[in-house]
């Protein structure tokens, strides 16, 4: 054994963000404001993706892109679920630009 040979320190792992019950709505509503999110221009996703996670950073949500685009996911999941077993949606509604209800968080 040589004295030159050092062990490096393990990478710090970022904290996983937990969400509370009112972050939901708030990515949902900036979700439905950007329309580039749903661009089938790759560039023009990211770059939705990457301004919604700065402006929730703003009102104290510090996910990361990926953590937004997976809760999202998450959430798009259970509401179909509810739907297809022909559950009435209970909770808070998430309304379009047309004022039509579009999601549902409990």
């Amino acid at each position: 054994m040589s004295d030159s040979m050092t062990i490096p320190a393990p990478k710090k792992r970022r904290t996983r963000y937990c969400f509370r019950p009112g972050d939901d709505l708030l990515l949902l509503r900036a979700v439905l404001d950007d329309p580039d999110v749903f661009s089938p221009a790759r560039g023009r996703r990211t770059n939705a993706w990457e301004d919604i996670r700065t402006l929730l950073h703003r009102e104290g949500i510090r996910a990361t892109t990926h953590g937004l685009r997976c809760r999202v996911q998450r959430l798009t999941d259970m509401f179909q679920k509810e739907i297809t077993q022909g559950k009435q949606p209970a909770g808070t509604c998430v309304y379009d630009r047309n004022s039509v209800c579009v999601m549902t968080i409990k």
